[in-house]
């Protein structure tokens, strides 16, 4: 960018003085604003100096001179295309570079059934990992990252990685009927992809049903290559999932939207989360109105005595110190004063729209969906649900140290707000380093923090409109504008209507989405293609041309619009709703060329929308730099047009990310490229590598559970799951160990379990690559169970870099030790409340399987007793241990 002119009259620098006070008002004071000069590291300007003394006493030529000069220029280059990440200092303006590398980012989900209470009431969920939001997934761009999934659910499900283009990779988008058949139960997936390209904020979701709504998604941040991009340096870098919440499954008000008597009535969620957290709701005003909802009530807990009094359990109890870090509460942010930090928000709800803002805190919008933009000042946040902005702040503030951060659900959007907790808070505290050293309380509540804020909201009104926030001032920092002319234009239309069977169906034009569970979209178009199938190649079809392909689809449950090779296409969406479409194309950012309320503008207003006809609003359109995202919402009988470069081989989807919209039709779908696609050398079935759960070919045996769901054999298998939290630093401990010394003594644990596990005398490692080990541990004989070799993969989960909270926790570290019989056991390391570097908790978390032990047996009841007696005395020992070997400095 290149430095602003200097005014030359003394009143035009007048103006420009007043146009700085009136910004500065609102921004603040920001750490390392960006003026237009690129960061320099230590290590360049070492460099220079160096070689400059080597110049002057060499008395070089000037070319020699002019040769480094051009040198440094090519090495600077190459560090800022491959991108720097800066350290985490306190604001100082000389950073440290580190160039990022490419890696394999191997994950493991498990997804499982279970009861939780987000907000104090119980409802049935879908957890991953038994953790809600589910794990941050974390990768540098250009990396590959692997995660397998184990289906241990009662329903079919499958994972999209939200935001991912996919290129090279199109099986891999995890869209039900369109890119894969669902994930059946007991039955496992491995994705696998590339980030090459984009970076960013983004998230993974189920997209199979409202899935994501019980709870099965996640985010997913990409370190980008060049971190400059961030027009703002800031210092630590923290994500904010908001959620609008129910207390009942999907699929049961699924149901019931879909009846015909409901004209389009979208269930209306009781609350809000923030990262999967809200205080607890008054458990007697919800038992009044809601008869036999089961609701978390602090009588019920630790806090029965009186709040005093649990603080003081807490500290000489894990019981009680388990109940206190993971009751209802609000959510809390600790930011270091006169620092700069950015917040990645993520709308992960199925249907409200959110307003965002830190009291008394401007917010500098940096990034939409994945595109580093121009600093774009503002007191709020509109994000609609899938959109994702990232923001700085600017921890500056001298009259407090505690404010609230507001999320609330815009509920003018909804039906009828009655009983709905629309506004989801969390308290923002200033705490420097050395508050965090463990001075302050460790056990003091947000609840109790709460208490004590006085911030003051904005006084400028909330949006009441239901539509997405007004992106025409967040210009791309990277200008890549969209190609001057299209090659097709399409014209659809959303509406509503009674459908088939009598349900409320969703439509695109006259086509409502049906998908087809046991041939997705891309394994029909792939086969097609290859075998020259009439209804998938048209002789006459202009190579950059697009069509609607009604010969190898039906339109009425599958509207496709086709390309044949890389083609520029625009569509103009109208919406003959009243409800806001928050539109996703997957596989792709587009650019939002226009928008706006009622019709578009068009030659003659008597007449349809045609390409001709709407020439008034083509003739108006800026192409220089408009924004690129991913979601982007077109208004209740509003209009948006937007230009896609459809190069990107495979079949994608284009839906509304109102969950509920998206299941009753209102999918659309573009099969792009298809001259490429079809030299594809495998579809889905090759590439998917479907898995029995329990299995790795190196443990040289198979779980014992069954192959197919329909099998007539049935096989008898008791699974018991237990976990137990201990606090690593109780009151009194001795030495206090630190996050590295946990993190050394896990990794000691994987190659030399006998220092840790009495039971186990010896420890053979068989292969160490990377972030997996494999071993053979030798086991005693003990309680009359024979001695055994146990061939075990461990694998560990390092310590990550976005601060992210769920439950009340950041997950920091975790090893999964993996058994050939399927038994798993997960040793995490995780923050306590206070999130003081002290302030650590150690939990075990063992999924047991017993064949020929009947689930509820008498048997069962007394090994699950045994198994969660010697979960409680693993994580006992495994903290005494560490302490042992801290204090002999052996994890120095």
């Amino acid at each position: 960018m290149a430095a602003r002119a200097r005014p030359d009259t003394a009143e035009e620098q007048e103006q420009e003085q007043e146009q700085e006070q009136e910004q500065e008002h609102l921004l603040g004071e920001w750490d390392g604003r960006y003026n237009g000069e690129e960061p320099q590291s230590l290590q360049a300007r070492n460099s220079r100096r160096c070689h400059q003394t080597r110049i002057a006493m060499l008395a070089v030529t000037a070319f020699t001179i002019l040769a480094f000069v051009a040198y440094i220029l090519v090495v600077k280059r190459i560090i800022q295309d491959w991108g720097i990440e800066y350290s985490k200092g306190s604001g100082s303006q000389e950073k440290e570079v580190t160039v990022l590398t490419f890696s394999m980012r191997s994950y493991h989900f498990e997804i499982r059934d279970t009861i939780y209470h987000p907000d104090g009431v119980y409802r049935p969920m879908l957890l991953v990992n038994q953790q809600f939001p589910g794990p941050l997934i974390e990768a540098n761009e250009g990396d590959i990252i692997e995660v397998k999934v184990d289906n241990h659910a009662t329903n079919a499900t499958s994972i999209h990685w939200h935001g991912i283009y996919q290129r090279g990779s199109p099986f891999m988008d995890g869209t039900v009927g369109i890119t894969q058949c669902p994930i059946a139960p007991n039955f496992s997936q491995t994705y696998r992809f590339n980030v090459t390209g984009q970076s960013g904020s983004y998230w993974w979701h189920a997209h199979q049903g409202v899935q994501s709504s019980d709870g099965v998604h996640g985010p997913m941040i990409i370190h980008s290559r060049n971190e400059s991009l961030q027009q703002i340096k800031y210092q630590t870098d923290r994500v904010l999932l908001l959620s609008d919440h129910y207390w009942n499954s999907s699929s049961e008000l699924l149901w019931d939207y879909l009846s015909p008597d409901k004209e389009n009535d979208e269930p209306i969620p009781v609350g809000a989360l923030i990262n999967g957290r809200s205080r607890y709701r008054d458990c007697e005003e919800i038992s009044k109105r809601y008869p036999g909802r089961k609701c978390w009530t602090p009588a019920q807990g630790i806090y029965k005595a009186s709040n005093a009094l649990a603080l003081w359990l807490a500290k000489f109890h894990p019981r009680y110190a388990y109940e206190l870090a993971f009751m209802p509460d609000y959510p809390g942010i600790d930011l270091d004063p006169e620092n700069s930090h950015r917040l990645r928000l993520i709308n992960v709800g199925a249907f409200a729209d959110f307003h965002f803002q830190i009291d008394e805190h401007a917010l500098a919008v940096t990034e939409v969906d994945g595109t580093d933009v121009q600093p774009y000042t503002t007191e709020r946040v509109s994000i609609n649900p899938a959109q994702r902005y990232s923001v700085v702040v600017n921890a500056n503030s001298t009259r407090s140290k505690l404010f609230w951060l507001r999320a609330r659900m815009d509920t003018h959007c909804f039906v009828s707000s009655k009983g709905v907790q629309a506004d989801a808070l969390a308290v923002v505290r200033y705490q420097s380093a050395v508050d965090r050293s463990g001075t302050q309380n460790k056990w003091h509540t947000y609840s109790d923090m709460a208490k004590d804020i006085s911030s003051e909201d904005w006084g400028s009104p909330l949006p009441n409109d239901c539509k997405d926030m007004n992106t025409t001032g967040m210009l791309p920092v990277v200008i890549d504008p969209p190609p001057e002319h299209e090659h097709s234009f399409f014209s659809v239309h959303s509406s509503n209507k009674i459908g088939d069977w009598q349900l409320a169906r969703a439509m695109f034009n006259e086509s409502s989405f049906r998908p087809d569970f046991t041939s997705p979209t891309i394994d029909r178009a792939w086969a097609g293609l290859r075998s020259g199938n009439d209804s998938w190649v048209r002789g006459d079809q202009e190579l950059q041309s697009g069509f609607i392909n009604d010969q190898a689809f039906d339109v009425s449950r599958e509207l496709v619009v086709q390309t044949k090779s890389s083609a520029t296409i625009d569509i103009l969406i109208s919406n003959f709703d009243d409800g806001t479409h928050p539109l996703h194309l997957h596989g792709y950012k587009f650019w939002i060329l226009t928008q706006g309320h009622g019709y578009p503008p068009r030659k003659d207003e008597l007449s349809g929308i045609t390409r001709e006809n709407v020439q008034p609003l083509y003739d108006r359109l800026d192409l220089r730099n408009p924004l690129r995202r991913d979601t982007a919402s077109v208004e209740g009988y509003g209009w948006i047009l937007i230009r896609v470069r459809a190069d990107n081989p495979g079949a994608w989807a284009l839906h509304c990310h109102v969950s509920w919209h998206a299941e009753a039709g209102l999918v659309m779908q573009l099969l792009s490229n298809t001259e490429e696609l079809k030299n594809f050398e495998a579809c889905e079935s090759d590439l998917m590598q479907f898995e029995r759960p329990g299995y790795d070919s190196r443990l040289q045996a198979w779980s014992s559970w069954p192959v197919e769901l329909k099998s007539l054999h049935i096989i008898v298998m008791a699974n018991i799951h237990c976990a137990y939290t201990e606090p690593i630093n109780p009151p009194g401990a001795t030495p206090v160990l630190t996050r590295d010394q946990v993190w050394k003594g896990l990794q000691r644990k994987i190659r030399k379990a006998q220092d840790f596990v009495p039971i186990i005398v010896g420890t053979d490692v068989l292969e160490d690559k990377d972030n997996e080990v494999v071993r053979v541990a030798y086991f005693k004989e003990r309680d009359g169970i024979p001695a055994s070799d146990v061939k075990e993969v461990c694998k560990s989960y390092y310590p990550t870099k976005v601060r992210y909270r769920h439950g009340g926790q950041a997950l920091d570290a975790a090893v999964d030790f993996w058994q050939p019989s399927g038994a798993l056991i997960t040793n995490t390391v995780s923050d306590g409340a206070s999130l003081t570097d002290s302030d650590l908790n150690m939990t075990y978390t063992f999924e047991w399987r017993h064949a020929d032990v009947t689930e509820g047996s008498e048997e069962h009841k007394k090994l699950e007793k045994m198994h969660r007696e010697g979960a409680k005395t693993a994580v006992h020992a495994s903290i005494e241990a560490l302490r042992r070997m801290a204090a002999a400095g052996e994890l120095d």
